[in-house]
């Protein structure tokens, strides 16, 4: 249904159509949960309609996201400039969800468990680590430092994260599950391992 739409059309689709602010950020923090891939490539989109937007801008927003914008105290329409700094608003408000969400040792959990571990043997997560390291030492520290919160403070969704986006099971041979101290040793495990090769 939304195959000729662009991307711009397709977020105002997605979350602002009959959506009130309140309402259009849950949406957006649901996709940040489910596909943050995704919610990156509206942000790319979003710098791109700012940098240069079209001229029938206004219209598209009331079209594709139901967005009339008017002065309350004088029923006067926003202007093309007040619907652009409207837009850039709203955008700098969906990137910070984005940026909060990202950074977060559960997020970083996910992303290392796809990236490293999935369908991969251990001397091809270290492999990749030792890669990383090298080529970009920041985000490797952000990964352990990840690792670091979570076995101080271990989540509750920590052996759902590592089997959903690692296909690795915690837990032993008869089939019951690690115990929450027995993921942290797991998790201390591998940091160690992940640190043994980065020095």
């Amino acid at each position: 249904m939304n195959s000729g739409k662009t991307q711009f059309e397709k977020f105002l689709n997605a979350y602002w159509q009959n959506n009130d602010p309140e309402t259009a950020m849950l949406l957006w923090k649901r996709q940040l949960y489910s596909n943050p891939q995704t919610a990156g490539t509206y942000l790319n989109c979003l710098d791109q309609i700012i940098a240069d937007p079209p001229e029938e801008l206004p219209k598209i927003m009331m079209t594709e996201g139901w967005i009339g914008l008017f002065h309350e105290d004088t029923d006067i329409d926003y202007t093309f400039e007040e619907y652009l700094e409207w837009l850039r608003k709203m955008k700098a408000e969906f990137q910070k969800a984005y940026d909060d969400f990202t950074s977060t040792p559960t997020f970083l959990l996910r992303e290392l468990m796809q990236y490293f571990f999935l369908v991969k043997s251990e001397p091809e997560t270290l492999k990749l680590w030792r890669e990383l390291s090298e080529n970009d030492p920041d985000k490797a520290r952000s990964y352990l430092n990840a690792l670091d919160e979570l076995i101080k403070n271990p989540s509750p969704d920590l052996a759902n994260i590592v089997q959903t986006f690692g296909r690795i099971h915690l837990m032993h041979h008869d089939g019951t599950p690690y115990t929450v101290e027995e993921q942290v040793n797991w998790l201390k495990s591998w940091k160690a391992k992940l640190e043994a090769v980065a020095t």
